[in-house]
């Protein structure tokens, strides 16, 4: 009984620890926004294709993970 409890409340720990990871980035994104300067600067045509440039190779790389695992192939693994 008192394993069932531990588990569930290190579960919900966890899920405190990501919401609030989630709530600083909010607050983080929310104060860059509010200077002027950092808003004329970030939200630029050139920074926006910028970051799709150097996050396309990531884009790929999930998409072909995703397709793996979608597909349920099933391949050994094991190195020997």
């Amino acid at each position: 009984m008192t394993a069932r409890i531990n588990q569930a409340a290190r579960s919900v720990l966890s899920l405190q620890k990501a919401f609030l990871a989630i709530i600083v980035v909010v607050i983080a994104m929310a104060l860059f926004n509010l200077n002027p300067s950092t808003t004329t600067e970030f939200f630029t045509q050139v920074n926006f294709v910028d970051l799709l440039k150097s996050s396309s190779i990531f884009l790929i790389l999930a998409m072909g993970e995703t397709f793996v695992l979608i597909s349920e192939v099933s391949t050994s693994r094991s190195a020997g």
